[in-house]
């Protein structure tokens, strides 16, 4: 395996590092860049829409890790899928599309990617409380809330992709140790395609994923979570710690806006993140922060999630709370300046 899985990782990585440089002087040739405003977190005019070379990365090496894996249902939602919705973010980064229209075809996409799949979703542990049928459209609103999640959390240098890096990475361990060989592998070209990019994307970045990253490395991690869900390979309780950071500060400053009667989907400067990074006068210490809390907080406790599954959510709340913590005191979903 660590020959197979080297290859194609190096594949992917080397994709994504020279896509993300061509795209860069694509965006440079036509202008599109994110341009400083009151709701930016940066100061420079920066090219967008690097992530399409995280795309390339994955969904050039992906077909040949299935050519010998007879489930195309999991192969057309990873791939199929994560085309889709890569060309719904290319387009929004060319066009802006309305709020109502990204929308729209995101919910479009889960509910076709839950067809492919057959209505098969793992999410055991609803069926022990009895609402098994509430499983489908969980799994078709998580999905959408998780694409949008990560496009909002797309704010810093670096923040995204290394998530992407640290979630996927951190699956492929626990995925190892369940003896899920293949799935390894997957994982293990998603994360070098995200890597890639990031060498581009660290502070100062020099390249933004754009929406067709952001929704991409979203929807990946999410249906690659669902997978693993139905193969019994993790617990739910795995994927919610180890995506904690992204997810308690998305909800917790989305819940916020809401309750103050803001309007949710327009830009804004409130994230837990962002406040962070305009604190620290620094986008590198904010993701190096990031980071470190991922590795020496959520990483162990998704680790004894993983050994101990039956104490999962009692766990989950132990990892959950301390962010929830931090995103209150630093006034996420209020501090806009």
């Amino acid at each position: 395996m660590f020959n197979s899985l080297s290859l194609y990782a190096l594949c992917a990585f080397g994709l994504s590092f020279v896509g993300t440089y061509l795209a860069r002087r694509y965006a440079l040739s036509r202008h599109l860049l994110d341009i400083p405003g009151e709701r930016s977190s940066h100061l420079n005019e920066t090219p967008r829409g690097g992530g399409v070379a995280v795309v390339l990365g994955v969904l050039v090496t992906l077909p040949l890790l299935f050519m010998n894996q007879l489930d195309e249902g999991y192969f057309w939602a990873l791939w199929g899928g994560g085309l889709m919705i890569a060309l719904v973010g290319y387009w929004d980064d060319h066009v802006s599309l309305p709020a109502k229209v990204r929308f729209a075809l995101q919910l479009l996409l889960a509910v076709a990617v839950l067809w492919v799949l057959g209505g098969e979703v793992g999410l055991g542990f609803l069926r022990t409380v009895g609402l098994e049928w509430a499983a489908p459209p969980l799994v078709v609103l998580g999905l959408v809330w998780w694409i949008n999640l990560f496009n909002f959390m797309d704010g810093i240098d670096g923040l995204a992709s290394s998530e992407g890096v640290f979630v996927l990475g951190g699956a492929s361990v626990f995925l190892a140790l369940s003896g899920a060989g293949f799935w390894v592998e997957v994982a293990a070209v998603a994360v070098a395609a995200v890597a890639g990019f990031l060498c581009w994307n660290w502070a100062p970045a020099k390249i933004f994923l754009g929406d067709v990253g952001s929704y991409f490395i979203g929807y990946f991690i999410a249906i690659f979570a669902l997978i693993s869900l139905n193969l019994h390979l993790l617990p739910v309780w795995v994927w919610l710690v180890l995506t904690a950071l992204f997810w308690v500060d998305a909800t917790y400053t989305l819940l916020v806006r809401m309750n103050r009667g803001q309007r949710w989907y327009q830009p804004h400067r409130s994230h837990a993140y962002q406040i962070a990074a305009r604190r620290l006068q620094s986008h590198a210490k904010a993701s190096l922060i990031a980071s470190a809390v991922n590795l020496f907080w959520l990483f162990p406790l998704a680790a004894l999630c993983f050994y101990f599954r039956n104490y999962g959510p009692v766990i989950a709340l132990i990892a959950v709370m301390p962010l929830v913590f931090v995103a209150w005191r630093l006034n996420a979903g209020i501090a806009n300046s």
